[in-house]
């Protein structure tokens, strides 16, 4: 048996002892309140998990300490000693210094392109298999049926036409990568052809509206805007209200094409973003807005005005529109888009060998031509301003 060594206490050392005791007593009251507070759990939670009590708004913490560092803590600074405590640092997701940051291929970003597609807009034809396509343009008559005395010389129609041939526009371009990047970074072959088709459509929809012909400063579709024969207004000067100038504009467009010698339905206005979002807020001398999304039958909504569907695109320069009949245009598609690839032969650039360098290159193109049989079909609205 082992004996417990026993010690009397002198008077001092009891009134000492008492004096611990109660301190003691008192910093363990005072850690039980700061548990409450933290709600600490008996474990390091780990950073920005401990949450304090609803005084506090249940605001989480940037910082995390340990249960005995905390205890601690607390008993060095109620007997007035020097203490320091660590908080924990904020993890990272990569725990070994020196590694670089790791590649995420679900955040690759695409190249942000106009998204209207004008090229779509449009009837297409069948294409025939040949190096153009040819059509009839009746463009007038030297007489027309009149009335005729009985046994009389009836007047000869005389129709005046021309033939009308459109050859294919290639639009084509090409992208490479290695074969390393490739294999380790997957995304990439999606990433190249998607590129490659959007960049197409983007090109397309481009030469459709601006497109200069067989040269010129964007050499390929003779462009709506370079067409031969269409109409043109321009905005008018009104001596009252002139915050509508620009949709009478619009409307004296329409009366264009309907008056002229098309007699044709205008349904469709191509627009620059900026002119459509000025014309889309135009108020009312009451200062209501006269394109009225809530009831469209006013005189348009967001979308139309005057009956037309309104198309935006960046394509167009702003302060000037086309409206139009889409019958007045056709579209032809030799060859649809293809995407090819190949690892032989040379870059497109002819500085270096695609199978010597593990080289992969992507091309994309299509034939494709834009006509337009009745020029006074279409009417350029000119001079936009507010």
């Amino acid at each position: 048996m082992s004996r417990r060594a026993s010690k009397s206490l002198t008077l001092e050392e009891g009134a000492q002892w008492d004096t611990d005791f109660r301190t003691l007593k008192a910093d363990q009251a005072k850690l039980a309140q700061d548990k409450r507070f933290l709600k600490l759990d008996g474990s390091a939670k780990g950073y920005g998990s401990e949450i304090v009590t609803d005084n506090q708004r249940n605001v989480r913490h940037s910082y995390s300490v340990d249960k005995k560092e905390l205890e601690t803590f607390i008993k060095a600074a109620a007997k007035g000693k020097p203490y320091e405590v660590e908080t924990k640092t904020i993890p990272s997701p990569i725990s070994e210094p020196g590694i670089p940051s790791i590649l995420r291929p679900e955040l690759t970003t695409l190249l942000p392109y106009e998204p209207s597609d004008v090229f779509g807009l449009f009837h297409r034809q069948i294409a025939p298999e040949g190096v153009s396509v040819s059509y009839v343009q009746h463009t007038g008559n030297a007489a027309e049926v009149a009335y005729t005395a009985e046994l009389g010389t009836k007047p000869d129609l005389g129709p005046i036409t021309q033939v009308v041939s459109q050859g294919w526009t290639k639009l084509a371009g090409t992208a490479e990568a290695t074969t390393e990047a490739l294999q380790d970074f997957p995304t990439y072959m999606n990433l190249l052809p998607q590129e490659l088709f959007r960049s197409l459509a983007n090109t397309t929809s481009n030469q459709a509206i601006n497109g200069t012909g067989s040269g010129g400063a964007l050499p390929g579709f003779t462009g709506l805007l370079n067409t031969t024969g269409i109409l043109t207004v321009a905005q008018p000067t009104l001596a009252a209200n002139t915050q509508l100038a620009p949709l009478v504009g619009v409307r004296n467009a329409i009366s264009a094409i309907r008056n002229g010698s098309y007699f044709g339905e205008a349904d469709l206005m191509i627009v620059n973003p900026v002119d459509w979002a000025q014309m889309s807020i135009i108020t009312s001398t009451d200062g209501l807005f006269v394109l009225d999304p809530v009831n469209p039958n006013r005189l348009g909504d967001l979308n139309s005005v005057w009956g037309l569907d309104v198309v935006q695109t960046t394509q167009i320069a702003a302060g000037t529109a086309i409206i139009l009949d889409r019958d007045a245009v056709w579209t032809w598609e030799r060859q649809a888009p293809t995407m090819d690839t190949n690892q032989y032969g040379v870059s497109a650039d002819g500085t270096h060998n695609l199978w010597q360098d593990n080289a992969v290159s992507f091309r994309v193109e299509c034939r494709r031509a834009i006509g337009v049989p009745f020029p006074k079909g279409i009417c350029t609205l000119t001079g936009i301003s507010f």
